[in-house]
This record gives C-alpha cells, structure tokens and sequence, in this order.
C-alpha cells in the first residue's frame, strides 16, 4: 500500500503469484479491484474522491508511461514530453495531478496536469527535475537541479505551479522535498554538513531539521529523523526513523509525529 484518502480507499500494488510481476490495485471495504492489466503497474497516491494514479511499464521492460484511474477505475493514459518514461506521483482534490517525463534529449522534467489530462511543464533551472506532490491549494513539491559545475539537487516549491522556491538546505547542500500541506508548509529530507540526511520541515521561508524539534529523550535513545514523507492539512507528520544503538544492526521505522509543529 503507498496511499489512502479519508474514506478508506487505499491504492499500491500486489503480485498475485510470487513469480507474477507487480499490478496496481485499489483496496476498499468490498476487497481489491486491478487496475491494470499492463506488464508492470503501480498506483502511487489517491484523493478523496478514489481517483487514483501511478504508472505503467510496457511489455519492452523500459516505456514508463503516467496513468490515471477513475473513481470506477478506468485506466486513462496521461500526455507525456516525447520521451520513454513520464510517472505521475500525486492527485489533489480537484484532480489536478503532477509528476515527471523525459523529453526527447532524456532530461526528467517536473510537469503536472489537469483532470481533463492537459499536459503543463513546471519552471526549472534548465536542467532536471521531479514534482512529488501537490496540495489541495495548488502548490507543488519535489526537487529541481541547480548548479552549473556541479549541478546540486535542490528541495523546491511551486507556488500556484508557477514559482519555483528554493528551499534550502540543512548545510549539505542537496536535499528533495515530498509533501506539501494547504498552509504550505514542506516536509522532507536534505544532507547535512556532516554528510548525513535528515527530515526537515520548511515553513514561512525557513527550513529546520526536524530533530532540532523532538524531545531529548528521543534523540538520546540513538534515533535519528531521516525522511518526513507526509504532512496533513493538520500538521501531523509521517516520517522515517533510524536507531543507532552501538553493536547492533540499524533499526528503521516509521513514527506519526503529531505536536512537533505547535
């Protein structure tokens, strides 16, 4: 499972023989319904209404192509910029839906599109870049290159799909943002000086490491932020953690931070 709305719908993927390659599917209270019948799918992110989109791969193995499914399910195929991959990563309430493709030179470019389908590239600095999410206001996360010589991946925000916001950085220099909420506020994750990833949390035009922001207590038992994948319209934060207990193996999880913002 990757997401779920309000009402219990959940979409992800499934293989339905351990040698079967991965198909999208939609879970709801009646059971599972497929998606997509296409070599490899996905289902990515679903919005309050069940309408749902991810990507297929064709039977080639490579040709990535961007889909939408209706709240019925219908496979609906979205544009793409003339190359061999576009994916589509997040649906707001009104159907508006972004992601990424490559052209015809290869360059991965942030696009969005309407509900209608309607296909729209995303400012950049001229040279990569990847949008993961959008808010029901309309604004947009992911990352964009910036740089001439050594080119950094840069956490960004398009405001209204429009501007693109540099986020900052947690002194490392690179950093990807994956969710925005309708205050716009920007969870996500960006290196350190010390090489390390840590979740940071952007609001206001000021980005901060989330575990500037965790009791003590969290901290000092050996866990560490690494990722803040999701943040509701509420502030309450979905994010990855590491523990590092010294002679033992990482420990990974997922932890729901709830006050952090207050």
């Amino acid at each position: 499972m990757l997401d779920a709305n309000d009402s219990g719908v959940l979409v992800g993927f499934r293989r339905v023989s351990p040698n079967a390659n991965i198909q999208a599917v939609k879970w709801t209270p009646q059971g599972a319904t497929p998606l997509s019948t296409a070599f490899i799918s996905v289902a990515v992110a679903v919005n309050p209404r069940g309408v749902a989109v991810g990507q297929i791969v064709q039977a080639d193995g490579i040709t990535t192509e961007a889909r939408r499914w209706t709240e019925a399910g219908v496979e609906v195929a979205l544009p793409s910029l003339g190359g061999i991959l576009s994916v589509a990563q997040g649906i707001n309430r009104s159907g508006r839906m972004v992601g990424a493709a490559t052209d015809s030179q290869s360059i991965i470019k942030a696009v969005s599109w309407s509900p209608k389908g309607a296909l729209r590239l995303l400012p950049s600095w001229g040279q990569g870049s990847f949008a993961d999410r959008i808010s029901d206001s309309g604004d947009v996360v992911g990352w964009a290159f910036r740089g001439d010589t050594t080119p950094q991946m840069r956490p960004v925000l398009w405001r209204n799909e429009t501007e693109l916001v540099d986020l900052g950085s947690l002194e490392g220099g690179d950093g990807q943002a994956y969710d925005v909420n309708v205050q716009q506020v920007v969870v996500g994750t960006a290196s350190t000086a010390s090489g390390l990833r840590n979740a940071f949390v952007w609001r206001s035009g000021t980005m901060k490491d989330l575990n500037s922001m965790l009791p003590k207590r969290f901290l000092n038992e050996g866990n560490r932020l690494e990722v803040a994948n999701r943040i509701s319209d509420r502030g309450v934060i979905l994010a990855s953690v590491v523990q590092f207990v010294t002679g033992q193996p990482d420990r990974r999880r997922s932890v729901i931070l709830k006050k952090c913002l207050d």
